[in-house]
C-alpha cells in the first residue's frame, strides 16, 4: 500500500514549471515539508505513514540535487 500512496502523491504534483536557473529550489522545499511531515506521522505513531513521507522526501531531495547539476553547468562560474 506505501508503494502506491508514494507514486500518487508523486503524480498528484503534475506538471511542473520552473525558471530556468531555479535548479532544485521547488524539490528542496518539497523535501522539507515531507521530512517534517514524516516527523509527526511518526510522533503519533503512524510509523507506515512516516514511512511514505519520508521515501516522498528522499526522492525530492534526490530530484533536487538533479536539477542542481542540470542548470550548473548554464549558471557562470
Amino acid at each position: 500500500m506505501g508503494r502506491y500512496l508514494f507514486r500518487a502523491k508523486r503524480e498528484l504534483r503534475g506538471v511542473v514549471r520552473r525558471s530556468f536557473l531555479d535548479g532544485g529550489t521547488q524539490d528542496r522545499d518539497l523535501a522539507t515539508g515531507f521530512r517534517k511531515d514524516a516527523d509527526a506521522l511518526r510522533e503519533k505513531g503512524l510509523s507506515r505513514a512516516a514511512a511514505v513521507a519520508q521515501a516522498l522526501a528522499e526522492r525530492y531531495g534526490f530530484d533536487a540535487e538533479h536539477e542542481d547539476s542540470e542548470t550548473a553547468e548554464f549558471r557562470d562560474p
